[in-house]
């Protein structure tokens, strides 16, 4: 019953084949291990009061002093505890309700009882192991309507078992871990995540004892996807050479298409050497959105040289660039992700194929990044002022999505020191915010609008909504007035230069006013001319972001 995970769920050494294209391989004598597949324990039973007995007459029970009724079955298991009264088509009766109950075989179980089947309590097994049952099917503390109930078994070998309809969840002692639905017949089925005792994890789908769909890999050999269909397997997957030696290759509905050459987890040399020369290398699993892209660029003595560049699809379906450095077959170090179909372009620092610090930029406006987690960034976003009387601008600290809208948890600084504090933002809208004043004084409920400045109580009538209102616009004015008083002269804008925008150097083409890796070409005569202009900088080699957000886009400000 408490066999050890890895004695069921062992790795087999692969048959040794050709590596002649063409040739056609079994997926399960690649795979056996996942074609053998169970739960590595039988579930332990939980005995219960056959149904003949469950419903009894009160007057015939006998009463433990103190205790409650003392009731023997049939089977001999003996029962001490309270019973409850039944209706309906077994009125006049009782059940056992809550108490203890030994069973012949020397297991016992304490807790609340449903038509004599344990549903809330602890199942002590004869051998030491023990289960916790949970019911799933009741209302309020004590009412239980049904025998749906999650177990917690804990063996004393230290292996723990989680048994919640379907899904089941196995931890075996020496590491080793299974999550998995059950059939009826207790066979491993749907998603399923197997981990061995060496740290080795198998994810994909299981279907009548078969691995079915994509399954993601990471054993000895590395890391790869393997996509399971009846005509065979499909994907890039490690196999034995005739010398023994496992080789990587290109498998198309269970034939070999090509060798290949395996770099990094999920990353192979498609075209090329990798180590001299143009090459392409194959991502099956981007670190961003997990898909799969080509990265295209050069390679001098085995290691990287210059920018590379790939062409991706987010989620969504939109396409995207990235030129940059790479390190370990991941962008890293400065480079730029810029939308083909849209004007949004980070530029910054990248690590393991991932952004990390620098301006993102979308359309008018610029966010200096933080830092990326979660597919969001974690920025800042300043605003225009609004008139010249204003010292300050309003400005947003906290998370964006990848186009650069404002989404997820941050606080609005506004001009007049108000702050608007939410963890729901979503379009520069939030339907609960924390309104704090520059007193520190700080309210809750607050609808709240960052694009037009607008604050009121979410729940609040529009008398309400109306107060906020005018309270805002008075202390704003006041605000407004005193910095008139204040400034005396003006100079030029050091932030923008006296241009009245911000620009930064096109990310895309870097300057140029030109892509290197596009030519023009007339459809008319089917001819191609020079390099093609940027189009996301119109050829100027600049790219405007925004407006100057310190002197309102008038080139000067007030001394």
């Amino acid at each position: 019953m408490k066999n050890a995970l890895a004695s069921l769920f062992f790795l087999c050494t692969l048959v040794g084949f050709s590596q002649n294209p063409g040739v056609r391989y079994e997926a399960e004598k690649l795979f056996p291990e996942l074609f053998q597949m169970k739960l590595p324990i039988a579930i332990p039973p939980i005995q219960f009061v056959p149904e003949k007995e469950i419903y009894m007459k009160e007057n015939r029970l006998k009463v433990e002093q103190g205790k409650g009724y003392r009731i023997v079955f049939k089977n001999k298991s003996v029962y001490l505890g309270s019973v409850l009264s039944n209706y309906g088509a077994h009125e006049k009766t009782v059940s056992i309700s809550y108490g203890k109950i030994d069973f012949p075989n020397g297991d016992s179980y304490q807790g609340h009882f449903f038509e004599g089947h344990p549903v809330q309590g602890n199942y002590t097994y004869a051998n030491g192991d023990s289960a916790e049952i949970i019911s799933a099917d009741r209302e309020g503390c004590c009412n239980y309507k049904g025998k749906s109930t999650n177990i917690y078994y804990t063996f004393k070998n230290g292996a723990k078992l989680t048994v919640k309809p379907p899904q089941v969840e196995y931890q075996a002692p020496d590491g080793a871990k299974v999550i998995s639905s059950l059939t009826a017949d207790n066979h491993l089925n749907g998603y399923t995540e197997y981990t061995t005792k060496e740290g080795y994890s198998y994810k994909g789908e299981l279907a009548n004892k078969k691995p079915v769909k994509k399954w993601e890999v990471e054993n000895a050999d590395g890391s790869f996807l393997a996509v399971f269909n009846l005509d065979g397997i499909t994907g890039f997957i490690p196999y034995k050479n005739e010398s023994g030696r496992v080789d990587w290759g290109e498998f198309y509905l269970g034939k070999l298409i090509r060798p290949l050459r395996y770099l990094a987890p999920y990353t192979f040399c498609d075209q090329g050497d990798c180590q001299n020369g143009d090459a392409i290398i194959d991502v099956k699993k981007d670190p961003e959105t997990g898909s799969n892209f080509k990265m295209y660029g050069v390679f001098s003595n085995g290691k990287p040289s210059g920018d590379f560049t790939a062409d991706k699809v987010d989620e969504n379906g939109y396409k995207y660039t990235i030129v940059g450095p790479i390190e370990n077959y991941r962008f890293h170090g400065k480079c730029t992700k810029a939308y083909l179909d849209y004007k949004i372009a980070f530029t910054g620092t990248f690590a393991n194929g991932l952004p990390q610090s620098g301006n993102l930029t979308v359309n008018d406006k610029l966010i200096a990044v933080k830092s990326f987690k979660n597919g969001k960034y974690l920025g800042k976003q300043i605003f225009p002022r609004r008139n010249e009387y204003s010292n300050n601008s309003r400005f947003y600290e906290g998370e964006f999505s990848k186009y650069g809208q404002i989404e997820g948890a941050g606080t609005v600084f506004f001009e007049t020191g108000y702050r608007l504090t939410a963890s729901n933002w979503k379009d520069g809208q939030s339907s609960a915010c924390t309104f704090t004043r520059p007193d520190n004084y700080t309210e809750d409920d607050f609808y709240c609008d960052i694009a037009t400045g607008s604050y009121f109580r979410s729940l609040g009538n529009a008398k309400e909504q109306a107060y906020y209102a005018s309270l805002r616009d008075q202390e704003e004015q006041q605000k407004q007035q005193d910095a008139a008083k204040a400034a005396q002269s003006e100079t030029q804008c050091g932030q923008c230069n006296g241009l009245g925008v911000i620009k930064i150097t096109c990310p895309m083409c870097k300057g140029a006013g030109y892509r290197k890796d596009m030519v023009t070409y007339d459809r008319h005569t089917g001819n191609t001319g020079g390099l093609a202009k940027c189009s996301h900088c119109a050829g100027t080699g600049q790219y405007t972001v925004m407006g100057c957000s310190k002197c309102d886009g008038k080139g000067f400000v007030k001394k």
